[in-house]
């Protein structure tokens, strides 16, 4: 399926809760989880540094902050691994919209079943504050 430049799949956390992942198990993804596969999408979240500086290209995107320093540890459909293509800003507080390629890949062993080829990852802020 040809994908018009510009134009990604708004994807959300919700529909990737749907895969109720299962390590022990290696639980299939639904259907509908699989065919996100190698879709370009653009999806909402906070970002987790897994390195440090002020601009990243590897961090997780998690649904919420209530997951990220002092909270428990989110299940593995609440969070994306994100490989930036280049690095970007890294925003702490603020919600993030990212934009690239997701890949549905089960890899417990590294900690992930969602990865994102990013491509654009910028902060919304509140406009006029």
């Amino acid at each position: 399926m040809a994908e018009e430049p510009g134009k990604e799949l708004a994807l959300t956390f919700s529909t990737l809760m749907t895969w109720e992942f299962d390590a022990k198990k290696n639980t299939p993804p639904p259907e509908a989880v699989k065919k996100l596969d190698g879709r370009r999408v653009r999806i909402t979240g906070f970002m987790y540094p897994l390195q440090g500086g002020s601009h990243i290209r590897h961090f997780c995107l998690l649904r919420t902050t209530q997951t990220c320093c002092y909270g428990p540890r989110p299940q593995y459909n609440q969070y994306l691994l994100v490989e930036m293509a280049k690095p970007t800003p890294f925003h702490r507080l603020d919600p993030v919209i990212c934009v690239g390629r997701l890949r549905v890949e089960p890899n417990p062993d590294d900690g992930y079943i969602y990865r994102l080829e990013g491509e654009m990852c910028e902060a919304i802020t509140e406009k006029g504050s």
